[in-house]
């Protein structure tokens, strides 16, 4: 499905190209007009200004989550692994939380 979207997408993008290169005209415009329509529009403008402050707002927020520092906590867990790596010791492997297997449900006796 993704694979034929993404055909028609590309030939839907080089039918557009092959219009704006040869000037060729749809309902009386070609199709640089019809562009120049949609940028100069003032929906547009406002719509450009609400995705800058949304990226910026985003940036922001990923920036201030992604701390170059590491925390107290692993810090702590990083000396850990490093002592018992120069002691020789291996370290305790972490693993994430598996999801537990459901026990299987006794079967019933007695036909249906």
């Amino acid at each position: 499905m993704f694979k034929a979207i993404k055909w028609l997408f590309f030939i839907v993008l080089i039918a557009i190209i092959v219009l704006w290169a040869t000037g060729y005209k749809i309902r009386g415009k070609t199709v640089s007009d019809y562009a120049r329509g949609i940028v100069g529009a003032k929906t547009y403008d406002e719509g450009m200004k609400d995705m800058r402050s949304l990226v910026g707002e985003a940036i922001k927020a990923v920036g201030e989550a992604v701390s170059p520092e590491p925390t107290k906590e692993e810090k702590e867990e990083l000396e850990g692994v490093i002592k018992k790596e120069l002691e020789g010791q291996p370290a305790a492997p972490v693993q994430a939380a598996q999801p537990q297997k459901p026990e299987t449900q006794p079967k019933k006796e007695g036909g249906k």
